[in-house]
């Protein structure tokens, strides 16, 4: 299964539980957007209004987990009524985590409308452009056509 599908079939699993998860949009970033058929990994930034997801993107950044799948363990293993890990269970995509080829980031809406929020979070990435450079090229999930074919940049103005 190549990379595409395999964002897209995370998506398509996701999606049902937005709602359970406080998931607001899914965007596919990085290599994959650029080029599709030279993409190293799969980059996932979920938008989001659970406080869980904060902490748990606050512990992705402390590198709390060996690898991918430590991470999608624990992330299992604490949300209450949904075990994220068996959604995944024998498809391409619990392949790809297995390998450390999804990688997924956390921002809480909030970015958009809470500065302090926003300073925390910029100041916490490695390049000062990140957030910027990622809603530019950005993909956002289109649950009408089960394709990331939304341009981040025409739902989320980032400066």
């Amino acid at each position: 299964m190549e990379y595409l599908q395999i964002a897209e079939e995370f998506a398509k699993r996701i999606w049902p539980y937005k709602e359970k998860l406080e998931v607001k949009d899914l965007m596919l970033f990085g290599s994959l957007t650029n080029n599709k058929k030279t993409s190293r990994d799969i980059d996932i930034l979920i938008i989001h209004q659970n406080h869980f997801l904060d902490k748990f993107q606050q512990m992705l950044k402390d590198k709390k987990f060996k690898s991918a799948l430590d991470s999608f363990l624990f992330l299992s293993n604490s949300l209450k009524n949904l075990d994220v890990l068996e959604l995944f269970n024998k498809t391409g995509i619990e392949k790809a985590i297995k390998k450390n080829l999804i990688h997924t980031v956390y921002m809480n809406i909030k970015y958009f409308n809470n500065q302090e929020y926003r300073e925390k979070w910029d100041s916490s990435q490695s390049n000062p452009f990140f957030t910027e450079n990622i809603f530019k090229q950005g993909l956002l999930w289109n649950p009408l056509t089960e394709k990331y074919n939304i341009r981040a940049s025409e739902n989320y103005l980032v400066k």
